[in-house]
């Protein structure tokens, strides 16, 4: 069952790096020594806010007298883009990461928290004829993994307190964590271009839903799944704001001086 879903995975993630780079074949035929005028390669970065149900988590941590988590993640994501140089549909690579924090109401001295780390490739699809303007549907597949963190703190709360007890232990933490999980994202998004010396760069929004496996928390390190584990999943709306650069030998100095002031935005 994982080699069948590690095939459709490998299968779906050429898909979407393939479809925005498949016009290139249409184009006039270039020479070699002219490759890095046709490709542009890129620097993305993004800040992401994302719901995500935990209700059955929750009712298990507050079973436990342990803080339940908010039904929130807020996360922040690097990676690389790429796109032909008369097109402005591009791929994109990122290595994201949310973190999901328990509400601060509760008790300050037990702690719960989840970090979620994903990889994916999201395939951008420009349906707007603008040189400034790009208003893309997108489709992207990643895979994730959740680490589950529980903390208490037993030895009281001061510093000379910690000190006098040496022979104990301060703190006692739980780990858990799931396999991996394969999820697909779809969406709609906006940027905008600006021009600048030798580069190009684009700020935009883009608002989607996640849909992700379901898997079971188990003992972290281990292989051990624990048998009335509550099922997690990355299911949830994603909001996005985005940052992406693109180096461009092409632009001249007076080039980048014509979107002078912000009145030139919406131009």
């Amino acid at each position: 069952m994982k080699r069948k879903t590690l095939l459709w995975v490998l299968t779906s993630l050429t898909v979407v790096l393939y479809m925005p780079l498949q016009g290139y074949s249409q184009l006039p035929e270039v020479t070699l020594t002219d490759t890095t005028r046709v490709w542009r390669t890129g620097f993305y970065m993004g800040l992401h806010a994302q719901t995500i149900d935990v209700d059955n988590l929750n009712a298990m941590l507050q079973q436990a007298n342990q803080p339940t988590l908010l039904p929130d993640m807020a996360g922040a994501a690097l990676g690389f883009t790429m796109r032909h140089r008369d097109q402005n549909s591009y791929s994109r690579s990122q290595l994201t990461y949310f973190t999901l924090l328990d509400n601060l109401e509760n008790d300050n001295l037990r702690e719960s928290r989840v970090n979620y780390w994903e990889l994916s490739v999201t395939g951008n699809y420009d349906v707007i004829p603008s040189q400034k303007w790009l208003v893309y549907p997108y489709l992207g597949f990643g895979v994730g993994l959740s680490f589950l963190r529980v903390s208490e703190v037993i030895s009281g709360t001061s510093f000379q307190g910690s000190l006098n007890n040496l022979n104990t232990a301060d703190l006692e933490i739980k780990q858990y964590m799931t396999d991996a999980m394969v999820n697909g994202t779809a969406g709609v998004g906006v940027e905008r271009r600006f021009v600048f010396p030798g580069t190009l760069g684009f700020i935009g929004i883009s608002g989607g839903y996640k849909i992700s496996e379901r898997e079971d928390w188990q003992l972290r390190g281990t292989s051990y799944t624990l048998d009335d584990s509550p099922n997690f999943r990355a299911n949830g709306w994603v909001f996005e704001l985005r940052f992406r650069f693109e180096y461009d030998p092409t632009i001249k100095p007076e080039q980048a001086r014509e979107p002078q002031g912000l009145f030139k935005l919406f131009q």
